[in-house]
C-alpha cells in the first residue's frame, strides 16, 4: 500500500501567517479527509517566539517584559536578501592557508542542484510554503557565483536519477565545489529493509533513504573528488516533535582525537569532503510556514547571505542550528511541553570551505 502524509498540523504565527507541522507519513488507510489548519483561539499561545537564555516561553503569564524577540527574526525575502561580499584582502589570506579548500574559479564557482517537491499526488498535504524555500535558495547560491539548477515535483525515481546524474556529470570538472538542496515531505522507514532509516518522499509516495543520498557522492567521481560537497535536506524524519526541556546548569568537556599523518597528499579517504545538514534529527519533525518556507531554509538564507564574507560553511551551520533551536514552534502538548525543532549536520570536510562572496573576480577580456 503507498504510503501518504498525514494531515498537517498548523500554528498561528504572528496574526495571520501559519506554520506547519510536516509530519511522518501513514498508510492510506489510516488518513482522514484534509481538515483544516488548527488555530489556537488564545492568542497568547499563538505567537510562535524566539526562546532565548533567561526568557519565558509563549502562552507564559509572567513579565511582559522578557527577553523573547519575534519569530520574524529568522525570516527573510527574496527581496530582501543580499549576499555580502568579502573583501580582497580576506580572500588572498585565507586562499593561501593549507586548511582552506582553494576557491579559484567564479563563472560559476559551483553547480548548485534544488529539488523541490511541494505538490504531492494522492499521497497527503502539499507543501505549502515550499516555493518560498525554492526561491530563497535560487538567490542565495547565484548570490555565490553558483549556476543553479532547479527541479520540482519529481517521483523517487526521478529524484535519484537526478542526483546520480549530476554527481557524473563533468561540468563539476571546472568548479570549486557542488551543493545539492533537497526539499520534500519525509519519514522514518518501517519495512525490514529501511527500518530506522529517514527517508525522502516522491510526489507519489514512494522514497528514498537519506543514507543512499549521501552515498551517491560518497562514490569515485572524478571531477569531484577532493572537492567539497554540500548536501542539504529539508524533510521530517520521522512522525514525532522535538520538545522543549530546560537547562538548569552546562558542562564542558574537551575531547581529544588521535591525528594521522598524510602519507601522500593525493591520496584522500573514500566519502571525504562531504557535509550533509538535516532540517531535524533522525526520528522527528520539522516544521514549514505555509506562507515564508522553512525555519531551516529561511536560517541558511539569513545566516550563509550575511556571514559568509567572514565565516567558512561549518561555523555559519553552528549558527544555523543556534538561530532553529531557539524557535519555540507550537504552543505546549499534552505533556506540557513545546513542540521545537533540532538540526543535525553530518560534517566529513577535511579543511574550511569559504565560499568568498564577490570572488574571484571576474577576469576582464
Amino acid at each position: 500500500m503507498q504510503p501518504t502524509q498525514e494531515d498537517e498540523h498548523t500554528e498561528d504565527l504572528q496574526g495571520s501567517a501559519e506554520i506547519q507541522q510536516e509530519p511522518e507519513p501513514k498508510q492510506v488507510s489510516q488518513v482522514s479527509q484534509e481538515t483544516e489548519p488548527y488555530k489556537d483561539d488564545k492568542a497568547s499561545s499563538s505567537t510562535a517566539k524566539r526562546h532565548t537564555h533567561g526568557s519565558t516561553p509563549m502562552g507564559s503569564n509572567t513579565n511582559s517584559e522578557s527577553s523573547d524577540e519575534p519569530i520574524d527574526d529568522i525570516f527573510i525575502s527574496e527581496k530582501d536578501l543580499r549576499v555580502l561580499s568579502c573583501d580582497e584582502k580576506f580572500y588572498n589570506d585565507h586562499l593561501s592557508r593549507q586548511d582552506v579548500y582553494s576557491i579559484r574559479h567564479c563563472s560559476p564557482k559551483a553547480h548548485v542542484l534544488i529539488l523541490n517537491n511541494y505538490k504531492f499526488t494522492g499521497v497527503g498535504n502539499d507543501r505549502k510554503g515550499a516555493k518560498v524555500d525554492g526561491q530563497l535558495m535560487t538567490k542565495l547560491w547565484k548570490g555565490f557565483q553558483c549556476k543553479v539548477e532547479v527541479k520540482e515535483n519529481l517521483t523517487a525515481k526521478e529524484m535519484r536519477k537526478s542526483l546520480t546524474e549530476f554527481s557524473e556529470n563533468d561540468i563539476h570538472e571546472s568548479c570549486d565545489f557542488c551543493v545539492v538542496i533537497i526539499m520534500s515531505h519525509g519519514r522514518l522507514g518501517k519495512l525490514l529493509s529501511t527500518k530506522g532509516h529517514s527517508e525522502v518522499c516522491g510526489i507519489k509516495g514512494a522514497s528514498i533513504k537519506i543514507n543512499d543520498i549521501v552515498e551517491i557522492f560518497e562514490q569515485d567521481h572524478p571531477h569531484l573528488n577532493g572537492k567539497p560537497k554540500l548536501i542539504f535536506i529539508q524533510s521530517c524524519r520521522g512522525g514525532v516533535a522535538t520538545t522543549g526541556v530546560t537547562v538548569t546548569s552546562s558542562v564542558t568537556q574537551d575531547f581529544m582525537a588521535d591525528e594521522s599523518e598524510n602519507i601522500e597528499a593525493e591520496l584522500i579517504p573514500e566519502g571525504s569532503d562531504i557535509l550533509a545538514a538535516y532540517a531535524t534529527i533522525e526520528g522527528k519533525t520539522s516544521f514549514l510556514h505555509t506562507k515564508k518556507g522553512s525555519l531551516f531554509i529561511n536560517a541558511i538564507a539569513r545566516v550563509f547571505s550575511e556571514q559568509a564574507q567572514k565565516k567558512h560553511v561549518v561555523e555559519m551551520l553552528t549558527e544555523v542550528k543556534r538561530k532553529v533551536a531557539e524557535i519555540i514552534c507550537s504552543k505546549k502538548n499534552e505533556e506540557e511541553k513545546y513542540s521545537m525543532q533540532m538540526l543535525e549536520s553530518q560534517d566529513r570536510l577535511r579543511k574550511h570551505l569559504y565560499l568568498f562572496p564577490g570572488f574571484p573576480k571576474q577576469q576582464k577580456k
